[in-house]
Order: structure tokens, then sequence, then C-alpha cells
């Protein structure tokens, strides 16, 4: 009896323990339009989806389909999920959204897009002239007009923090708190906001 619960204890540990994780490379050999992959996002069916400078790419788990037809540009920097489950892209020129029916992108708005972020009701979209926020209303610009977002972080409770060209922001209903220059990077882990910044 002891043997047996000793066993068993042993194979709970084991069981708890996390297994090394494992990675396999993905590259132009197996589809890819590029080897250079500056965004990810998944969809609701449960696609993987890769900004490249060959295009959004479409992953299936088996296979790539490159979707480019429709993009503002070929170059696609930053991937979201908006309300409704709709995918979207950010290009150097500009934002557009993947309409399933058609196979294709649709383009939405003209400036250059290079980040995206999701809160619980919208998607952001960090462009270079400023956020444009996506809902169930459609899209519109909701702050910032005369700065290039180079990222976005969504804060908890639905706030959302740019990093942009003139400094740290963050977005209120009134419009934007502004903060520290220098900002390069944003990241929201843990309720804790984490800034990449030129200085360290």
């Amino acid at each position: 009896m002891v043997l047996a619960v000793a066993l068993a204890v042993a194979a709970a540990v084991a069981a708890a323990q996390p297994s090394p994780l494992q990675f396999r490379t993905l590259t132009t050999a197996e589809g890819l339009p590029s080897d250079l992959i500056v965004a990810l996002t998944h969809d609701a069916p449960g696609f993987l989806w890769a900004g490249t400078p060959g295009g959004a790419v479409r992953y299936d788990g088996i296979r790539f389909e490159t979707v480019s037809e429709g993009l503002p540009a070929p170059y696609v920097r930053a991937l979201g999920v908006g309300p409704g489950g709709t995918v979207w892209a950010g290009t150097e020129g500009g934002l557009a959204r993947f309409d399933p029916e058609a196979g294709r992108f649709v383009p939405v708005a003209s400036p250059a897009t290079r980040a995206m972020v999701r809160t619980r009701d919208a998607l952001y979209a960090g462009s270079a002239s400023g956020v444009l926020r996506i809902d169930a209303r459609g899209v519109r610009r909701v702050g910032l007009a005369g700065d290039t977002v180079r990222a976005l972080a969504a804060m908890p409770g639905g706030s959302v923090v740019a990093a942009t060209s003139r400094g740290l922001a963050r977005l209120t209903r009134g419009g934007a708190q502004r903060a520290d220059r220098g900002v390069t990077a944003l990241g929201a882990i843990g309720g804790a906001l984490w800034v990449g910044h030129r200085g360290g």
C-alpha cells in the first residue's frame, strides 16, 4: 500500500512538471513569403496570422496561404482581431480588414499603421497620425493626431497606452495624458506597464 501511494505521488509530481518547450522552425521552405515575421495574431476559427514584408499569411497548422490582395502596401507590420472576429492588417500604406467571403483585404484608412492592441470592446491601431479605434461603430480617430505611434499596450480596466514620437501617452475619454519621451516599446504584463526606453 505504501509503495502504491508513493508511486501515485511520484506520478502526480512528474505529471505536474512542465515539459520542455519544443520549437519547430517554419521558413520560406514551408511556404512563408519571407523568413521575417513582425506580427502575429490568431482568429476565432483557429488560424494563425503572420505579418511579413511579403504580405499577410494565414496558417492552418499544415500549410501557409499568403493573402496580399487588397492590402494598401505589401509589408504587414501589425495584425489584430477586432470585434466580431474580423482580422485587421496594418501596413505602411494604411489599415485594411480581411473579408473572408472574398478571400481578400479591403483598405479602410490611409495612415501607415505599425501597432495594434485589443481591449475588451475594441481594437486600437497606432498609425503615423495618431490612434484609430475599431469597434462595432466602425473606425475612427480617437487621439494623438500629430503623433507617430510606435507601440500600444492595453491596461487593466480598458485604457490604452501609446509610445509615440512625442513620448508616452495614455488615452482617456478626455484626450491624452502625456509623460516621458524616448519610449521605444511597451508591454502590459500582470497589471504592470513595462516600458522600453532609449536610456534603458
